[in-house]
């Protein structure tokens, strides 16, 4: 769905709407955890 704005993709999971920084980060993390696995 690309008629939000913003819409961000982190490593294939949609984000959609406003989000404050802390939100990204947690995702970010998660990702980097299930990488490293």
């Amino acid at each position: 769905d690309l008629y939000n704005t913003p819409t961000f993709y982190i490593n294939g999971q949609q984000v959609v709407g406003e989000r404050p920084f802390e939100y990204f980060k947690k995702i970010i993390d998660e990702q980097l955890i299930k990488t490293r696995r």
